[in-house]
């Protein structure tokens, strides 16, 4: 009766709001969205179980806080698919998509509901008086905050207080509601109570001398590197440095606490990072700091060089302050490992927090984040605390059921024998002398800690999910369903963790630990040094594990400890034997670190591409050919083409690069025009195999050479005498690509009249040497007599090699004039020498004949630049001598130049040409 008065009143006090602010639900703001009100669909699933009537103590306050709830959204209706494609090729090698992660606002922008529909949900709440904390930039969820009388409002719910075990919570106590117009975007609210979650941590302190009396040992950081096989990684420097753990937590905890477990254990001095989203909660205390000590203290003890960011939220009565630091470190792209010791089963969790974690991990793989769950301690009874003394269903935790991310479950040392640890402890704290065998972790029923009946490894198969792809291997049940857990690590309290909790001046405070609380940010910490080796983060490292697990066990790398002894039962609920392979107790077991890091994902399935030779030369015209050769890796399959870029131009692949099915060769040929079409030149060219979706390349070199060749040159390009006066001339042959034939050299002249004189004689001309080898300069006299008829004469010079296949001319000008009025000749010496920083002076002499009284001018062009000629005197009449002079300064190129120094009197012009050099 009380609980039917109040709902009444509430809907009269509502009516009244609405009334007093004049239609405060139909703002402008929802203009894009009509809403009815009263037309509404319920979230069902959404009440805890412990909300019951049996612990129901009365109504909540109306003004009682309802702080940082998270509205769950929807994927916009077409994502889905793409979102599952995009999840698969991320980890497909064979993909293009393959770890080509995105942020978290690309995620928002390719998945998200619209801004449109952001928004409206966001004005929504507004028009009931919430206040938006944040939405994400995954676009997947809106925080908000009010009071119970808003929630109530708007959700269509009641809050109220419930006693449990002596404390008082806030639940609601039915499911809430949500107008239809919003049925397809807003799956509901992540959670309106303040039930925690179960973290998954056993604490019992420890004497300084942590060898118990009774034989059995705890675990220091270097008994965790000795036994998993870490130090191998260690010594090769793959310890964590460079990379960042993201942990999930929902209390402060003592700085000084992990400095002295650090420093006490001889791990390098490396202080967590404190990120507090939101408001802090303070320090907890008990087993709630425990749990955070231990996770932030061997997540770094593990990688030992790497960051740990510690993100800690504080727990409201609607949200756990776990579900916020871990949407706080999925949304912020914070770290590419992240790692939650925090459980609670399907069932427990309700329909939209189960969507809640199903998103987030999703999120997170798409955006590179490997996200570690611990599977939780009451065994295969997965909704009951590991408090109870006996279980009542198969359950598994819906934090580590969804497929995106890394479910870590527990293991047990079965050391019994003996001789796996030493009898003193090392200065470190360690005493572990190998790897010790391995069962599943069950401590149930025979309370080796007081008070933990259902203490054992989490493990079974999920009633919500589908056997994702990759779930598969010897030993996966064939049961359709996702399995958990995926790996496992020790968890046991027979062989605790040591972590630092309370230490004082006068207080150790060293503390054992357990559970797959530790085996989460244990192993973390491996998969920080699988991000350190491999340069890059990984997303959902479950692709891999299962591949490298179906390599194992086809006779590859052993990467797993198989665990084949034990079982996850609990009183009153039978769990799951382990087997040879995967099991559900422990999946496929435990692991060595370092063939993990070694080899990770070298498993898949790919090809290799190796070209040779690196390096050759073609001759412009011809062909030359590369092999470019396929190794089938892992099992691969397909067929690869072939591609080269960086080609000159004017070549070809001709014939094109056959095809490679699986593996083998192809000869790659490469054919050049001849021609400037394809220069010479060195070419760095890129062969590109392909199957269409994996790609490999190889770097060659082509060089192209000119074929074997000489050239032809002769200076001056023209000159004039006086009949009877000689003419002089340089002729210059040049080795192209490497010739280094015997060249002849013969001359003609021939008269340019058309036609030549009646009786014309012609000047006749000499070379020497009439020969070169390869390259070389040879002397032409042209000699005129008194009777050589005026005239304009070309001068033809012939090269012949290689018995008549390679001839090449050149032609110079000689201009004869009739005598009377005299002429002149030139005559410097054949060579100009002069080095940097100093001045050189080369003479030149003028010889007058028949009678030549004009005067001669001087100029020299050749010179390298910046260097000019000087001469002096500047002119000579009739004959005599001038000096050309040239300065060179310190700084000047070095080489061998030819110069050409000109006199011109007149219409008289006379060259010769001089071979200058600077040393």
């Amino acid at each position: 009766m009380h609980t039917h008065l109040r709902g009444r009143t509430r809907l009269l006090l509502r009516t009244l709001l609405l009334i007093v602010v004049g239609g405060m639900l139909s703002p402008a703001a929802l203009a894009q969205r009509s809403i009815n009100e009263a037309d509404r669909v319920i979230t069902h699933g959404n009440v805890h179980p412990l909300a019951r009537a049996e612990f129901d103590r009365g109504s909540a306050d109306l003004n009682l806080p309802m702080e940082n709830m998270i509205l769950q959204l929807s994927p916009r209706a077409s994502a889905k698919a793409d979102l599952d494609t995009l999840l698969a090729d991320l980890q497909n090698p064979k993909s293009p998509n393959f770890h080509h992660f995105l942020t978290p606002q690309e995620f928002g922008l390719r998945f998200g509901p619209t801004d449109q529909d952001v928004a409206d949900a966001a004005n929504w709440l507004k028009s009931h008086g919430f206040r938006i904390e944040q939405i994400g930039n995954g676009k997947l969820w809106i925080n908000f905050s009010g009071n119970v009388q808003q929630v109530e409002q708007a959700f269509q719910t009641n809050i109220r207080q419930f006693e449990v075990d002596g404390q008082i919570h806030y639940a609601n106590a039915t499911d809430p509601s949500i107008p239809r117009a919003f049925a397809s975007l807003v799956q509901g609210v992540v959670s309106l109570h303040d039930f925690p979650l179960k973290h998954d941590a056993n604490l019992r302190q420890l004497p300084p001398n942590f060898n118990l009396a009774n034989g059995s040992n705890a675990l220091a950081p270097g008994d965790f590197a000795t036994i998993y096989n870490l130090t191998p990684l260690y010594n090769a420097g793959i310890d964590g440095t460079g990379q960042t753990i993201a942990i999930v937590g929902r209390t402060d905890i003592v700085l000084g606490d992990v400095q002295f477990f650090r420093s006490n254990f001889l791990l390098p001095a490396k202080d967590p990072v404190f990120i507090h989203n939101l408001n802090p909660p303070g320090d907890l205390h008990g087993t709630e700091e425990g749990e955070a000590d231990l996770d932030v203290e061997w997540s770094g003890a593990v990688a030992k060089n790497a960051t740990i960011d510690f993100v800690i939220s504080k727990s409201t009565h609607t949200s756990d302050g776990a579900d916020l630091s871990a949407q706080f470190i999925v949304d912020n792209n914070l770290a590419p490992v992240m790692s939650m010791s925090f459980s609670l089963c399907e069932a427990s969790l309700g329909a939209t927090r189960n969507s809640f974690f199903n998103n987030l991990w999703a999120q997170a793989a798409a955006q590179g984040i490997t996200a570690l769950v611990s599977t939780g301690d009451s065994g295969a009874a997965g909704c009951d605390a590991d408090t109870a003394l006996t279980g009542t269903v198969q359950a598994v935790s819906g934090i580590s059921s969804t497929p995106n991310n890394v479910a870590v479950g527990g293991t047990e040392f079965n050391d019994g024998a003996g001789g796996f640890w030493a009898a003193a402890n090392n200065p470190d704290g360690s005493s572990a002398l190998g790897p010790i065998p391995e069962i599943v972790w069950n401590e149930s029923g025979t309370i080796p800690v007081t008070g933990k009946d259902l203490f054992a490894t989490g493990g079974g198969v999920s009633t919500l999910y589908a056997k994702p792809i990759y779930q598969a291997g010897p030993g996966v049940p064939a049961d359709g369903f996702r399995d958990v857990p995926d790996v496992a690590l020790n968890s046991a309290a027979h062989t605790p963790y040591l972590i630092i909790q309370g230490h004082t001046a006068n207080v150790t405070g060293l503390v054992g630990a357990s559970g797959t609380s530790a085996a989460a940010p244990s192993f973390a910490g491996i998969m920080a040094l699988v991000v350190q080796k491999t340069g890059a983060p990984q997303g959902n490292a479950n692709s891999v594990l299962y591949s490298m697990a179906a390599t194992q066990f086809a006779g590859g790398t052993a990467v797993f400890n198989d665990i084949t002894s034990g079982n996850n039962s609990v009183p009153k609920v039978t769990g799951f034997a382990a087997a040879p392979g995967y099991d559900q107790a422990t999946g496929w077991g435990s692991v060595n670190a370092a063939n993990l890091v070694n080899t990770w994902n070298n498993n898949s399935p790919d090809f290799a591409l190796a070209a040779s030779p690196k390096s050759q030369s073609v001759v412009q015209g011809n062909s030359v050919t590369y092999s470019a050769v396929i190794t089938a890796l892992n099992n691969y399959t397909g067929t690869i083409s072939f591609s080269v870029a960086g080609l000159p131009a004017g070549a070809t692949l001709t014939p094109p690069p056959p095809a490679v099915t699986n593996f083998g060769s192809s000869t790659i040929t490469i054919l050049t025009n001849n021609g400037a079409t394809t220069p010479v030149g060195i070419y760095p060219l890129t062969i590109t195999a392909t199957d269409g979706v994996l790609v490999h390349t190889a770097a060659v070199t082509l060089s192209v050479t000119a074929p074997a060749d000489f050239t032809m040159s002769a200076t001056p390009a023209s000159q004039t005498v006086t009949a009877g006066v000689n003419a002089g001339y340089q002729i210059n042959v040049g080795s192209v690509g490497g010739f280094n034939g015997l060249v002849s050299l013969s001359v003609s002249i021939a008269s340019t009249s058309q036609p030549p004189p009646v009786g014309a004689i012609n000047p006749t001309a000499s070379i020497n040497p009439t020969s070169l080898n390869g390259s070389g300069l040879a002397a032409l006299t042209v000699t005129t007599g008194s009777n050589t008829t005026a005239d304009t004469y070309l001068v033809t010079i012939t090269g012949t090699a290689a018995n008549g296949t390679l001839v090449h001319t050149t032609t110079v000008t000689l201009v004869v004039n009739a005598q009377g009025t005299g002429d002149f000749s030139i005559s410097p010496a054949n060579t100009f020498t002069v080095k940097r920083g100093q001045t050189g002076s080369l003479p030149v002499t003028i010889t007058g004949q028949a009678g030549f009284s004009g005067t001669v001018s001087f100029s020299v062009s050749g010179l390298p630049s910046p260097l000019t000629g000087t001469f002096s005197p500047a002119t000579v009449t009739g004959s005599g001598t001038s000096s050309l002079t040239v300065t060179v300064g310190n700084q000047q190129k070095q080489g061998t130049f030819s110069i050409v120094i000109t006199g011109t009197s007149g219409s008289a012009t006379h060259s010769t040409t001089v071979t200058f050099t600077i040393n």
